[in-house]
Protein backbone atom coordinates (compact mmCIF):
# COMPACT_ATOMS: atom_id res chain seq x y z
CA UNK A 1 0.00 0.00 0.00
CA UNK A 2 0.97 3.51 -0.65
CA UNK A 3 2.03 5.30 2.48
CA UNK A 4 0.10 8.43 3.18
CA UNK A 5 2.49 11.26 4.05
CA UNK A 6 2.07 12.81 7.43
CA UNK A 7 0.83 16.40 7.11
CA UNK A 8 3.31 18.74 8.71
CA UNK A 9 1.80 21.60 10.67
CA UNK A 10 1.88 24.91 8.96
CA UNK A 11 4.39 27.25 10.67
CA UNK A 12 2.80 30.33 11.99
CA UNK A 13 5.38 32.93 12.81
CA UNK A 14 5.13 34.37 16.27
CA UNK A 15 3.95 37.98 16.10
CA UNK A 16 6.62 40.24 17.54
CA UNK A 17 5.13 42.85 19.76
CA UNK A 18 5.27 46.30 18.30
CA UNK A 19 7.56 48.47 20.38
CA UNK A 20 5.98 51.80 21.30
CA UNK A 21 8.66 54.45 21.11
CA UNK A 22 9.33 56.09 24.42
CA UNK A 23 7.98 59.63 24.34
CA UNK A 24 10.79 62.01 25.14
CA UNK A 25 9.60 64.86 27.33
CA UNK A 26 9.57 68.21 25.57
CA UNK A 27 11.95 70.45 27.44
CA UNK A 28 10.16 73.42 29.00
CA UNK A 29 11.77 76.83 28.51
CA UNK A 30 13.35 78.17 31.63
CA UNK A 31 11.03 80.79 33.11
CA UNK A 32 13.00 83.91 33.98
CA UNK A 33 11.53 86.02 36.80
CA UNK A 34 9.89 89.24 35.63
CA UNK A 35 11.61 92.13 37.36
CA UNK A 36 9.19 94.32 39.32
CA UNK A 37 8.60 97.74 37.74
CA UNK A 38 10.61 100.56 39.16
CA UNK A 39 8.44 102.55 41.52
CA UNK A 40 8.82 106.23 40.72
CA UNK A 41 8.04 108.50 43.63
CA UNK A 42 4.69 110.20 43.31
CA UNK A 43 5.19 113.94 43.38
CA UNK A 44 3.41 115.69 46.20
CA UNK A 45 0.30 117.37 44.90
CA UNK A 46 0.16 121.13 44.90
CA UNK A 47 -2.05 122.49 47.64
CA UNK A 48 -5.60 122.83 46.44
CA UNK A 49 -7.30 125.99 47.60
CA UNK A 50 -10.56 125.64 49.41
CA UNK A 51 -13.36 127.09 47.27
CA UNK A 52 -14.36 130.51 48.46
CA UNK A 53 -17.83 131.86 47.76
CA UNK A 54 -18.31 135.12 45.90
CA UNK A 55 -17.36 137.75 46.90
CA UNK A 56 -13.93 136.18 47.10
CA UNK A 57 -12.77 137.65 50.42
CA UNK A 58 -11.29 135.75 53.33
CA UNK A 59 -10.97 137.08 56.88
CA UNK A 60 -8.60 134.85 58.82
CA UNK A 61 -9.00 134.30 62.54
CA UNK A 62 -12.53 135.66 62.71
CA UNK A 63 -13.49 133.24 65.49
CA UNK A 64 -10.19 133.49 67.38
CA UNK A 65 -6.82 135.11 66.51
CA UNK A 66 -4.68 132.97 64.25
CA UNK A 67 -1.34 132.98 62.44
CA UNK A 68 -1.56 133.34 58.69
CA UNK A 69 1.42 131.76 56.93
CA UNK A 70 2.38 132.60 53.36
CA UNK A 71 3.35 129.21 51.92
CA UNK A 72 3.98 130.11 48.27
CA UNK A 73 3.54 132.94 45.82
CA UNK A 74 -0.05 131.86 45.24
CA UNK A 75 -1.21 130.26 48.47
CA UNK A 76 -1.56 131.06 52.15
CA UNK A 77 -2.83 128.99 55.03
CA UNK A 78 -5.15 130.12 57.80
CA UNK A 79 -7.65 128.46 60.10
CA UNK A 80 -6.50 125.06 58.83
CA UNK A 81 -7.36 125.81 55.21
CA UNK A 82 -5.50 126.93 52.12
CA UNK A 83 -6.51 129.93 50.03
CA UNK A 84 -5.24 131.98 47.15
CA UNK A 85 -3.35 134.99 48.43
CA UNK A 86 -5.60 137.07 46.20
CA UNK A 87 -8.58 136.40 48.49
CA UNK A 88 -7.08 137.66 51.77
CA UNK A 89 -9.01 140.71 52.99
CA UNK A 90 -8.28 140.92 56.72
CA UNK A 91 -6.39 139.16 59.52
CA UNK A 92 -7.17 138.78 63.20
CA UNK A 93 -3.80 137.68 64.55
CA UNK A 94 -0.36 137.56 62.93
CA UNK A 95 0.61 137.63 59.27
CA UNK A 96 3.88 135.71 59.17
CA UNK A 97 6.62 134.79 56.70
CA UNK A 98 9.66 133.26 58.39
CA UNK A 99 12.61 130.95 57.69
CA UNK A 100 12.10 130.68 53.93
CA UNK A 101 14.88 128.83 52.07
CA UNK A 102 16.13 129.55 48.56
CA UNK A 103 14.87 126.10 47.56
CA UNK A 104 11.31 127.20 48.23
CA UNK A 105 11.46 129.42 45.15
CA UNK A 106 9.44 132.20 46.75
CA UNK A 107 10.24 135.32 44.73
CA UNK A 108 7.33 137.59 45.58
CA UNK A 109 4.53 138.10 48.08
CA UNK A 110 1.55 139.97 46.72
CA UNK A 111 -1.58 140.47 48.80
CA UNK A 112 -3.53 142.83 46.54
CA UNK A 113 -6.77 142.89 48.59
CA UNK A 114 -5.45 142.88 52.16
CA UNK A 115 -6.98 145.90 53.95
CA UNK A 116 -6.15 145.48 57.64
CA UNK A 117 -4.37 143.33 60.21
CA UNK A 118 -5.75 143.28 63.75
CA UNK A 119 -2.44 142.05 65.10
CA UNK A 120 1.13 141.97 63.81
CA UNK A 121 3.02 141.60 60.54
CA UNK A 122 6.28 139.72 60.92
CA UNK A 123 8.66 138.89 58.06
CA UNK A 124 12.01 137.37 59.03
CA UNK A 125 14.79 135.35 57.38
CA UNK A 126 13.23 135.25 53.95
CA UNK A 127 15.24 133.84 51.06
CA UNK A 128 17.55 135.79 48.77
CA UNK A 129 15.14 135.25 45.86
CA UNK A 130 12.32 137.23 47.46
CA UNK A 131 12.27 140.46 45.47
CA UNK A 132 8.80 141.93 46.02
CA UNK A 133 6.57 142.48 49.03
CA UNK A 134 3.35 144.14 47.93
CA UNK A 135 0.33 145.04 50.07
CA UNK A 136 -0.95 148.06 48.16
CA UNK A 137 -4.39 148.26 49.86
CA UNK A 138 -3.23 147.73 53.47
CA UNK A 139 -4.30 150.71 55.58
CA UNK A 140 -4.08 149.67 59.23
CA UNK A 141 -1.92 147.36 61.37
CA UNK A 142 -3.03 147.40 64.99
CA UNK A 143 0.16 145.75 66.28
CA UNK A 144 3.73 145.96 65.05
CA UNK A 145 5.20 145.73 61.56
CA UNK A 146 8.61 144.06 61.55
CA UNK A 147 10.80 143.26 58.54
CA UNK A 148 14.06 141.71 59.80
CA UNK A 149 16.65 139.91 57.65
CA UNK A 150 14.57 140.55 54.53
CA UNK A 151 16.26 141.22 51.18
CA UNK A 152 13.28 142.46 49.16
CA UNK A 153 14.17 145.05 46.54
CA UNK A 154 10.64 146.47 46.31
CA UNK A 155 8.09 147.25 49.01
CA UNK A 156 4.60 148.47 48.16
CA UNK A 157 2.80 149.80 51.24
CA UNK A 158 1.32 152.75 49.45
CA UNK A 159 -2.00 152.86 51.37
CA UNK A 160 -0.61 152.30 54.88
CA UNK A 161 -2.11 154.91 57.21
CA UNK A 162 -1.54 153.71 60.79
CA UNK A 163 0.67 151.27 62.75
CA UNK A 164 -0.49 150.60 66.31
CA UNK A 165 2.87 149.56 67.73
CA UNK A 166 6.39 149.85 66.30
CA UNK A 167 7.54 149.76 62.65
CA UNK A 168 10.95 148.25 62.00
CA UNK A 169 13.18 147.51 59.01
CA UNK A 170 16.57 146.04 59.92
CA UNK A 171 19.45 143.74 59.08
CA UNK A 172 19.06 142.82 55.43
CA UNK A 173 21.06 139.63 54.82
CA UNK A 174 22.08 140.76 51.35
CA UNK A 175 22.60 144.46 51.97
CA UNK A 176 23.12 145.35 48.31
CA UNK A 177 19.84 143.68 47.32
CA UNK A 178 17.68 145.54 49.81
CA UNK A 179 15.39 148.28 48.51
CA UNK A 180 17.19 151.55 47.88
CA UNK A 181 13.99 153.50 48.46
CA UNK A 182 11.35 153.22 51.16
CA UNK A 183 8.25 155.29 50.69
CA UNK A 184 5.10 155.48 52.80
CA UNK A 185 3.03 158.11 50.97
CA UNK A 186 -0.09 157.91 53.21
CA UNK A 187 1.36 156.95 56.60
CA UNK A 188 0.09 159.39 59.27
CA UNK A 189 0.88 157.80 62.62
CA UNK A 190 3.07 155.15 64.24
CA UNK A 191 2.03 154.71 67.87
CA UNK A 192 5.27 153.00 68.86
CA UNK A 193 8.82 153.46 67.57
CA UNK A 194 10.20 153.78 64.05
CA UNK A 195 13.51 151.97 63.59
CA UNK A 196 15.68 151.76 60.46
CA UNK A 197 18.73 149.74 61.44
CA UNK A 198 21.81 148.90 59.34
CA UNK A 199 20.24 149.16 55.92
CA UNK A 200 23.53 150.04 54.27
CA UNK A 201 22.21 150.56 50.74
CA UNK A 202 19.02 152.43 51.59
CA UNK A 203 19.25 155.84 49.91
CA UNK A 204 15.88 157.53 50.41
CA UNK A 205 13.22 157.42 53.11
CA UNK A 206 10.04 159.39 52.47
CA UNK A 207 6.95 159.61 54.65
CA UNK A 208 5.37 162.89 53.53
CA UNK A 209 2.20 162.54 55.64
CA UNK A 210 3.73 161.19 58.87
CA UNK A 211 2.59 163.42 61.76
CA UNK A 212 3.27 161.53 64.99
CA UNK A 213 5.64 158.88 66.33
CA UNK A 214 4.51 157.71 69.76
CA UNK A 215 7.87 156.46 70.97
CA UNK A 216 11.27 157.13 69.38
CA UNK A 217 12.49 157.61 65.81
CA UNK A 218 15.89 156.07 65.16
CA UNK A 219 17.92 155.64 61.99
CA UNK A 220 21.19 153.83 62.60
CA UNK A 221 23.96 152.63 60.29
CA UNK A 222 22.22 153.69 57.08
CA UNK A 223 25.33 155.03 55.38
CA UNK A 224 23.86 155.45 51.90
CA UNK A 225 20.85 157.54 52.93
CA UNK A 226 21.05 160.88 51.15
CA UNK A 227 17.84 162.52 52.24
CA UNK A 228 15.28 162.14 55.00
CA UNK A 229 12.00 163.89 54.25
CA UNK A 230 9.37 164.07 57.00
CA UNK A 231 7.68 167.40 56.24
CA UNK A 232 4.57 166.82 58.41
CA UNK A 233 6.21 165.22 61.44
CA UNK A 234 5.13 167.32 64.42
CA UNK A 235 5.60 165.10 67.48
CA UNK A 236 7.99 162.38 68.67
CA UNK A 237 7.12 160.86 72.04
CA UNK A 238 10.65 159.94 73.10
CA UNK A 239 13.86 160.78 71.22
CA UNK A 240 14.83 161.42 67.60
CA UNK A 241 18.20 159.95 66.61
CA UNK A 242 20.23 159.83 63.40
CA UNK A 243 23.51 158.01 63.97
CA UNK A 244 26.20 156.53 61.74
CA UNK A 245 24.49 157.76 58.59
CA UNK A 246 27.61 159.21 57.01
CA UNK A 247 26.07 159.97 53.63
CA UNK A 248 23.13 161.99 54.96
CA UNK A 249 22.88 165.29 53.10
CA UNK A 250 19.33 166.57 53.59
CA UNK A 251 16.97 166.37 56.55
CA UNK A 252 13.56 167.96 56.21
CA UNK A 253 11.65 168.34 59.48
CA UNK A 254 9.95 171.71 59.12
CA UNK A 255 6.91 170.84 61.27
CA UNK A 256 8.59 169.20 64.25
CA UNK A 257 7.51 171.02 67.42
CA UNK A 258 7.57 168.37 70.17
CA UNK A 259 10.26 165.85 71.15
CA UNK A 260 9.82 163.96 74.40
CA UNK A 261 13.48 163.52 75.27
CA UNK A 262 16.27 164.60 72.88
CA UNK A 263 17.22 165.10 69.26
CA UNK A 264 20.53 163.55 68.25
CA UNK A 265 22.58 163.59 65.08
CA UNK A 266 25.74 161.53 65.60
CA UNK A 267 28.48 160.63 63.13
CA UNK A 268 26.22 161.62 60.26
CA UNK A 269 26.63 164.00 57.37
CA UNK A 270 23.82 166.41 58.13
CA UNK A 271 23.98 168.37 61.39
CA UNK A 272 20.84 169.70 63.07
CA UNK A 273 19.90 173.32 62.81
CA UNK A 274 17.14 175.50 64.18
CA UNK A 275 16.05 176.03 60.60
CA UNK A 276 15.52 172.31 60.08
CA UNK A 277 13.87 171.70 63.42
CA UNK A 278 11.65 174.80 63.71
CA UNK A 279 11.96 177.55 66.28
CA UNK A 280 9.46 176.26 68.83
CA UNK A 281 10.36 172.70 69.80
CA UNK A 282 9.05 171.60 73.19
CA UNK A 283 11.43 169.35 75.14
CA UNK A 284 8.97 167.68 77.49
CA UNK A 285 11.65 165.95 79.55
CA UNK A 286 14.39 168.53 79.49
CA UNK A 287 16.14 167.32 76.37
CA UNK A 288 17.85 169.32 73.65
CA UNK A 289 19.79 169.25 70.41
CA UNK A 290 22.86 167.03 70.45
CA UNK A 291 25.37 166.77 67.64
CA UNK A 292 28.77 165.18 67.16
CA UNK A 293 31.11 164.31 64.34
Amino acid sequence: PTATPTALPTYIPTAMPTTTPTAMPTPQPTSLPTPPPTQLPTPAPSPIPTPVPTPAYVICGASSPTTVNIISEMYLSCDGQTFFTYYLFGVYGTLSVTNVDDDDGLSGIELPNLRWVQGDIYFSSTNSQLHTISMPMLTNVSGYMDFSYVDATTFNLDSLDHVGSYMQFRYADNFAAFAHNLSFPKLRAVDGAVLMHELYYLEHLHAPQLETVGDYFRMYGCNAVRDLSLPQLASVGSYFSLSNCAGLETVELPSLVSVGSYFEVYNSGAQPSRRLLSNDIEWSRGGGVLGAD
